[in-house]
């Protein structure tokens, strides 16, 4: 990107991420001295300016393009702005291709989570003449060798995937789930309780690492400030969504930044406030949003 911008001076870039990776970005960017070249904004933000503008992007660069949106009745009114209700079928990669001359996705399809997300089936029709290239490798999974076995980032994602029947291919090297010392990268506990013990163990033995628990929707928001029984509330008096024994914990009590938190030690994230955020070590609630036939 650096390289791009800088031999291309005149290159009009859009690039489009979901909402609670914005401020991130571009922070990143301002360090790399690049927030007068580039701004990261949420697709409608990008398409209402470029609309605005009347100008067309050379390219855009779409991260998470999984999650770009199409016309959903009952979404937040502040997300639909840029919407025709007269054309319900035009979603936001209709539009993005309106404002640019050329697009990159970056495209996961089993990480569409909201009802609102392009379906899988439209998106894949609507990019089918788009060239396409696999990311096989997962570069945030350092290699690793416990007990002589070697495996990677590509068989951690593989088994994963196998794991929860969303691929058929067994083509990983198992000893990346198997907890052999203090080293390896998986292992299976009892209890939440165990699984924030190993988060703040982590903490104490790699300083300045980011170590959180985290849970899919399997428990009710109980402990949301909005919520007419919560309105006014203080934070502190807020009722607990997660009770096990003795111990309790709430969701996460924001989504942008979350991680960020010092509170979020001690809270339980969503994916979307863990979406897009680099973790060192987590825990991670498997719970009743996850079956098995």
């Amino acid at each position: 990107m650096f390289k791009l911008i800088n031999e291309n001076s005149d290159l009009k870039i859009g690039i489009v991420t979901t909402g609670n990776l914005t401020d991130k970005f571009n922070r990143v960017l301002k360090q790399l001295k690049l927030a007068g070249k580039l701004k990261f904004e949420r697709a409608g933000q990008l398409i209402n300016s470029a609309r605005k503008e009347k100008n067309k992007f050379d390219i855009v660069l779409v991260d998470e393009s999984h999650r770009l949106q199409r016309y959903y009745p009952k979404g937040h009114p502040a997300t639909k702005r840029h919407f025709n209700k007269n054309e319900p079928h035009l979603n936001e990669l209709h539009m993005l291709e309106n404002v640019s001359k050329g697009i990159v996705l970056f495209y996961d399809e089993f990480q569409s989570i909201r009802p609102q997300d392009i379906t899988r089936n439209d998106f894949n029709h609507q990019a089918g003449a788009y060239i396409k290239y696999i990311l096989k490798q997962q570069f945030r999974i350092k290699n690793n060798s416990i007990s002589n076995e070697e495996f990677d980032g590509e068989s951690f994602v593989k088994g994963i995937q196998y794991a929860l029947d969303i691929s058929n291919d067994r083509d990983f090297n198992p000893a990346v789930f198997q907890y052999k010392n203090k080293d390896s990268y998986f292992q299976i506990v009892d209890s939440i309780s165990e699984l924030f013990d190993f988060t703040m163990d982590m903490e104490k033995l790699h300083a300045n690492t980011t170590n959180r628990v985290i849970a899919g929707y399997t428990k009710e928001w109980k402990s949301n400030p909005r919520s007419r029984d919560n309105k006014g509330m203080d934070k502190s008096l807020l009722p607990y969504d997660w009770e096990e024994g003795i111990n309790k914990w709430r969701w996460n009590s924001q989504h942008e930044r979350w991680v960020e938190l010092e509170s979020s030690k001690s809270e339980i994230g969503s994916i979307h406030a863990i979406q897009g955020a680099d973790i060192d070590y987590v825990g991670v609630i498997i719970g009743n949003d996850i079956t098995v036939n």
